[in-house]
């Protein structure tokens, strides 16, 4: 077989069953005068092929990271379970309305999960239209905020975090709060015996104690705490309080986090909502970045800070003790890129195959110019912009 695409598929699909047209498809792409023209469009048809050749009733993963610029809207599928981390958009929120209604057109009416990683608009805003244009989502997983800080909260996230909680309580969604307990720092959540995503928050009860003692030594009364105009007149106060406590970026930046992967024993296949991994392009923007039975899993972060060496030996611990494939096939670059949450060399130490930034351009992420020239140079960075190849 000529062609390193067909070497590839070789090498995959070589202890598969194939049927003579299958053969003859790939023969004849071969013979075609315009192949090296046509060869990303013939490669994608002879995959599909194949794939459907041999996929039989094996369970299908579908992966689809959205390209709604500076935001976040990925959904995964696997038989008829539909799970979705993150729905909104700053810069185009429109699109992020567009993907929703592909959804309810492909008949995915009911999302058993939504994962929120925190609630900035350009990570909720759509979620409001989710529920409008008739998807059903059973349950909201979130991080755990103690109810003596929820008012709090609310107020230094501007209002976002009680405005989601009654989006979600108006469209009968259950919520589900995922606390930080040492070992049971993560909840699984399963597909059968195929599919799992494992949410973390990164919150801990330390951070809560060290923001209590924090707001008693500034001299904040914690029985005020959910008095509005109280926390108005210390509002400075309060909000540089949350900053000392969770960073520059304030409780946004230790959010929920997610790893998306099949179950050890699993047989299947992935896909996206068309035919390759993303429709945004993964399939034909990394050559080198392929979904094979043992090398499925993702790490979602939404505007996680992994800057700072505690922050990153946290993710890596966390990956240590639920990840059951050596190393991640995709990793989410937090805050779209900014240089303010991501450490520089980064992927020395949380290695993928490939890293991707939900932004429109590159700039945010050129900031991080290490980490940015080094996955470039090694076709292992892709921006998921917000219009598809």
């Amino acid at each position: 077989i000529e062609g390193s695409v067909y070497r590839e598929l070789m090498e995959v699909y070589r202890n598969q069953t194939l049927t003579d047209e299958d053969w003859f498809l790939t023969e004849r792409m071969n013979n075609n005068e315009d192949w090296l023209q046509d060869r990303d469009q013939l490669a994608k048809k002879i995959i599909i092929s194949i794939k459907n050749a041999i996929m039989k009733d094996m369970p299908i993963h579908y992966r689809t990271i959205f390209p709604v610029g500076q935001g976040g809207l990925t959904v995964e599928r696997i038989e008829n379970m539909t799970i979705i981390f993150d729905c909104g958009s700053l810069s185009s929120p429109a699109r992020v309305e567009m993907y929703i209604d592909e959804l309810k057109r492909r008949q995915i009416l009911q999302i058993e999960y939504i994962f929120i990683s925190h609630f900035d608009q350009d990570h909720v805003n759509g979620i409001d239209y989710l529920f409008s244009s008739g998807i059903g989502v059973r349950k909201a997983v979130i991080s755990y905020i103690p109810h003596d800080l929820q008012v709090v909260y609310n107020f230094v996230t501007r209002g976002a975090y009680e405005n989601m909680l009654s989006v979600l309580r108006r469209n009968e969604c259950q919520i589900e709060e995922i606390t930080n307990e040492g070992e049971n720092s993560g909840r699984v959540y399963k597909h059968k015996d195929l599919w799992e995503w494992v949410a973390h928050s990164q919150m801990t009860t330390q951070d809560f104690a060290n923001l209590r003692q924090t707001f008693i030594n500034k001299g904040i009364n914690l029985n005020r705490l959910d008095d509005i105009g109280y926390l108005e007149q210390n509002k400075e106060d309060i909000n540089n309080i949350f900053k000392e406590t969770f960073g520059q970026q304030g409780p946004n930046s230790k959010g929920l986090i997610v790893l998306s992967q099949k179950t050890p024993n699993a047989q299947l296949f992935d896909a996206d909502l068309e035919n390759g991994i993303c429709c945004c392009g993964l399939q034909t923007s990394f050559r080198n970045l392929s979904m094979t039975p043992d090398r499925t899993s993702c790490l979602y972060v939404g505007d996680a800070r992994i800057k700072a060496s505690v922050e990153v030996n946290e993710i890596m611990l966390f990956l240590r003790r639920y990840m059951h494939e050596d190393h991640l096939l995709l990793m989410q670059l937090p805050h779209h890129g900014s240089n303010n949450n991501i450490a520089k060399d980064l992927h020395m130490s949380i290695n993928a195959d490939a890293y991707f930034v939900n932004d429109k351009s590159e700039k945010r992420i050129q900031k991080s110019a290490t980490l940015y020239q080094e996955l470039s140079k090694q076709d292992r960075l892709f921006v998921v912009k917000d219009m598809c190849p």
